[in-house]
């Protein structure tokens, strides 16, 4: 198994020595018309991450020789993997108008494209590439996805993931989309596992496979070897914007006993993930003689106000090379005087491993162990009517990720306005913890619902944690996909209901309505098809606690209730 733990370099070659980017500048220089040089010197421009040196770059060479559609896709990919999507794919409308390798150009479209929301775009690739009958299996790969979970076409995909199994029957995409796919429809287990198996063996080095085969796995209760492939995340080779490398070199914990020992607790790459396996942190505080908690700096006070034994830090990010460098710069300077020392350090996912090695062993989830600043959320309430005796209810409808694009992962807009007409504004009052969302959706929400749709002015819910947590304090209940703001919620103690379309990291094998490992959470899953009876089961429970005055005394939706997974 790789070494993760913190200060090990995963990626391969990672801890080689990074080009001179200066003299392959001037070696181009020497040579402007040479493209090899010019290949050495973009490469190693990408390694430092710097969109604008890239960008100059491509301009110098520009005044010598024009850009040719492979120069364009190597920078197109650069992009991507720095989160400018949008600029990724100018490049590849460049490179495709450039002619040269096209299956290449197109199939890159159309994975960008639907990285973007932008499904007319990615579309129209595939229909350049029908046309002109280009057949590749990474092409029809990504088609296969654009059609299975954009455009709502099963049949459509699953025709073109055959069509690239039959051109390469170890196509580790291809085989991984009909893994995810049955995995979706519930299919028989083993199915699903031969496939991921087949997709393993042939690309055993592929970090995201693992990770994807991880998430299918500790959902569905087995847990080790998920767990196992879990530490996957850490690995650099994910690109810069999925993980960090940890930059200090700790000794890592492997279970040994603590008493008298202190630890650092690493943060995750979400602040949702941060939260989620902050679930932890009451065990370890009570285990370790002292406790350091590395974390995104939105919570450090709200970690201060639940630890105030414990050191906090935000942690720092920086770039160097291809990789995203994490550090805790004032315990690693109390670390080297000796003022701190550390006798273990793990990151916070990887605590899993350790606490929760089967389904025998999970305890109860201690939610609740993130309190709210309450002088901001005395100040908070005052800002909204009050709830005259209807079930408030806190109320997300998406990802922060997706922004106002409709996806079949997430309720939207359209799902949540359902809702509200079902409940009606007498029986609950909803206020927004909708990070991300602007006037204009909130206005859409409430005229599709026409019910009333509280929004609190001037808190930023995407940037500023304490004002979540706050918000929170004065909810009944807390409703949306299981994003991070559901994972606050939950560290905050609140009832939450989950709507979900796929088997949640945390239900860790218990596929009840109500997990039993977690109080106070419930969850409304879409087993296949349209969200319509979801939401109608979940308006009917939200009736019904409305009633009741309470979110926990609701009856459960037992048309929507499974059986404990036999994994587990």
């Amino acid at each position: 198994m790789t070494d993760h733990r913190p200060g090990a370099d995963t990626a391969k070659g990672a801890t080689a020595a990074a080009p001179d980017v200066a003299a392959l500048a001037q070696a181009w220089a020497a040579r402007p018309g040479d493209r090899t040089a010019f290949w050495r010197w973009l490469g190693a421009l990408t390694d430092t991450g710097d969109i604008a040196a890239v960008s100059d770059a491509l301009a110098a060479y520009r005044r010598h020789r024009p850009l040719d559609d492979e120069i364009l896709r190597f920078t197109a990919r650069f992009l991507e993997h720095q989160g400018a999507g949008a600029l990724a794919l100018k490049f590849l409308k460049h490179a495709l108008a450039e002619g040269g390798d096209r299956t290449a150009t197109l199939t890159a479209m159309i994975r960008v494209a639907r990285g973007q929301g932008d499904l007319d775009t990615a579309h129209e690739a595939f229909r350049h590439a029908s046309a002109e009958g280009l057949a590749d299996p990474d092409l029809l790969c990504e088609a296969a996805q654009l059609f299975r979970y954009h455009l709502s076409d099963r049949d459509r995909a699953m025709a073109l993931l055959d069509q690239a199994l039959s051109l390469d029957p170890a196509h580790a995409p291809a085989l991984e989309a009909k893994a995810h796919d049955a995995a979706a429809l519930r299919a028989d287990p083993g199915e699903v596992r031969a496939l991921y198996a087949r997709a393993l063996a042939a690309a055993p080095d592929d970090p995201a496979l693992h990770l994807n085969h991880a998430l299918y796995l500790i959902p569905r209760g087995w847990l080790s070897e998920g767990w196992a492939a879990y530490e996957h995340r850490l690995d650099p080779r994910r690109g810069p914007t999925r993980t960090a490398v940890y930059a200090h070199a700790l000794p890592g914990w492997q279970g040994e006993p603590l008493a008298g020992k202190s630890v650092v607790v690493l943060p995750e790459q979400g602040i949702g993930d941060e939260v989620m396996f902050g679930h932890h942190l009451p065990r370890l505080a009570g285990e370790a003689a002292r406790l350091a908690i590395g974390c995104d700096p939105r919570l450090v006070p709200a970690y201060a106000r639940a630890f105030p034994d414990a050191w906090v830090e935000g942690f720092v990010d920086a770039m160097d090379g291809r990789h995203r460098r994490r550090r805790l710069p004032k315990l690693e300077r109390a670390v080297a005087a000796g003022h701190w020392p550390v006798d273990h350090a793990i990151p916070a996912g990887s605590l899993s491993r350790l606490y929760w090695p089967d389904a025998a062993a999970l305890p109860a989830w201690p939610t609740g162990y993130l309190g709210a600043d309450p002088d901001l959320a005395a100040r908070l309430e005052r800002q909204l009517p009050p709830a005259g005796g209807r079930l408030r209810v806190g109320l997300s409808w998406r990802s922060g990720r997706v922004g106002r694009a409709t996806t079949p992962a997430y309720i939207g807009v359209p799902g949540a306005a359902r809702v509200m007409r079902a409940v009606g504004g007498e029986a609950c009052q909803f206020v927004s913890l909708q990070y991300g969302a602007d006037a204009a959706e909130t206005d859409e929400l409430a005229r599709l619902s026409e019910v009333p749709l509280d929004v609190v002015q001037g808190v930023d819910l995407k940037q500023d944690i304490e004002a979540n947590l706050a918000l929170m304090a004065g909810m009944d209940l807390v409703v949306g996909p299981g994003i991070a703001t559901q994972m606050l919620a939950l560290a905050a103690g609140r009832p939450t209901w989950i709507v979900s379309a796929i088997p949640q990291l945390w239900q860790l094998g218990d596929r009840h309505e109500r997990p039993a490992h977690i109080p106070g959470l419930r969850v409304f899953g879409r087993q296949s098809g349209s969200w319509r009876p979801v939401l109608d089961a979940l308006g009917a429970a939200l009736v019904a606690a409305a009633q009741a005055g309470d979110a926990n005394a609701a009856p459960p939706s037992s048309s929507l209730s499974s059986s404990p997974s036999s994994a587990s």
